[in-house]
């Protein structure tokens, strides 16, 4: 069970670098790994920045810190394979090499070529 210092030091490790400087990669994952198995891992609050979006407003957005994005990866990579297998080739929506840009060159592709006049 992870102690509540070895936790604080997990949330402080926000940066790649520090975690390879203060502890090592190797130990951070065991760390994070032994906070998952005894349901002590709580998603941290999200880092608020604004960046330029034009010349007069500005888009938030929204940056997890490192401990979460390792875990996001690691949900991902088993839950991907999972959802591909039920989709149909045809499908492009939110999917792995595939975007909203090829669906439409598709359309028109099919559109063009089956014209009936």
């Amino acid at each position: 069970m992870i102690g509540h210092s070895l936790k604080l030091k997990l949330n402080y490790l926000k940066s790649i670098e520090k975690i390879e400087r203060e502890i090592g990669v190797r130990n951070f994952l065991f760390k994070l790994h032994e906070e998952l198995k005894s349901g002590q891992y709580t998603a941290e609050n999200i880092k608020r920045v604004y960046i330029n979006k034009d010349a007069n407003t500005k888009k938030p957005l929204g940056i997890p810190t490192v401990k979460d994005r390792v875990i996001q990866m690691a949900v991902k990579l088993i839950i991907e394979p999972l959802f591909e297998a039920d989709f149909l080739d045809c499908s492009y929506g939110f999917r792995p090499k595939r975007s909203n840009t090829q669906i439409v060159q598709l359309a028109h592709r099919i559109s063009n070529h089956n014209k009936w006049i």
